[in-house]
């Protein structure tokens, strides 16, 4: 079995070559734009070199050491598995799979965990062949290669959405359905109610007479009828929208107008109140930005408040995650 590289030297306590790599890339990445990552990539190597792998097997290619240290690493879990995911990286610095795993790792930071997502869509996008970007535009689910960028900017989006970046989210999710029409990974399931919040109302209402028939959200026949108000306000057609909405899910009704309330979770199958709150979580913050939106919403369902203010006022100040495919 691999070993994570450990630090050499002996006498004083020498640098652990994890916290060296990580502080190195914070202190490099603020000098370089996230489109602009090819001149932060020979920093990332050089990082990478200062502390090579100890036991490198000269035996096997490097991607195949690699691909041992990541099963290795997912057998170790979270940030047990950060040195050796650390190690793949200094042998192909440049797969995406150990920057994955490094950003998921680091989701409890989110500032980091999307530095290192970013960093995971240009491996990404640089494994794609001369040409690849052109050609398969609109269809990157047709081959592995191209699945994976269309995977790295879904991590990226969900990093910068747990960060509180949801325009840069909001051109990610965009990315996505510029590069794939059908979109099999559902990135508008995100990017709906992210257009709402920052005012892309014609956006929206593109997402929303596109994809009319999508109701396999719970959250979606909500966004739909969110857009509506967005646009015209109190509308007849809006109260339709929303009663429609809450016909098919009251429960996400219940969790949107009660914030702070949540389901038992179960540690097995989601249950229809988990996925009730879960699509309630998704589209508050949207709902939040339009005044009025609850209150038009409670009085067009005839759902009504009913947990307590002050505990909802605590959840409030809670940090908070959106809901992830």
């Amino acid at each position: 079995m691999a070993r994570p590289t450990q630090p050499a030297g002996r006498g004083s306590k020498p640098e652990d070559p994890v916290v060296a790599f990580l502080t190195g890339l914070i202190a490099a990445y603020p000098a370089h734009h996230d489109d602009d990552l090819a001149g932060l990539a020979p920093k990332v190597e050089a990082l990478l070199k200062a502390h090579p792998v100890t036991d490198r097997d000269l035996s096997k290619l490097p991607s195949e050491q690699a691909d041992e240290l990541m099963d290795e690493a997912y057998e170790a879990e979270g940030l047990r598995g950060v040195p050796l995911a650390v190690d793949a990286l200094r042998l192909t610095p440049w797969a995406y799979e150990p920057w994955a795993y490094l950003a998921t790792s680091f989701g409890h930071e989110p500032s980091l965990a999307a530095m290192l997502a970013s960093l995971g869509v240009y491996a990404a996008e640089r494994s794609l062949k001369p040409g690849m970007m052109e050609q398969y535009r609109g269809r990157f689910w047709e081959t592995a290669e191209t699945r994976q960028v269309l995977e790295s900017l879904m991590l990226a989006a969900s990093m910068l959405i747990d960060s509180g970046r949801i325009v840069e989210a909001y051109h990610r999710l965009d990315d996505m359905m510029v590069l794939d029409e059908q979109d099999h990974l559902g990135a508008r399931h995100w990017l709906l109610p992210l257009t709402i919040e920052v005012h892309d109302i014609d956006y929206a209402e593109h997402l929303v007479e596109t994809w009319d028939d999508d109701d396999t959200d719970e959250a979606w026949p909500y966004l739909r009828a969110m857009t509506e108000y967005a646009r015209w306000g109190n509308s007849p057609q809006g109260r339709e929208l929303a009663q429609e909405a809450y016909r098919k899910y009251p429960l996400v009704a219940k969790y949107l107008l009660n914030p702070g309330m949540e389901p038992k979770h179960t540690p097995d199958e989601r249950t229809p109140e988990e996925k009730a709150w879960e699509a309630a979580d998704l589209i508050r913050d949207c709902f939040r930005r339009y005044g009025g939106a609850t209150n038009w919403l409670s009085e067009a369902t005839g759902e009504r408040a009913t947990f307590s203010p002050l505990r909802a006022a605590k959840a409030a100040t809670k940090p908070r995650r959106r809901r992830r495919h």
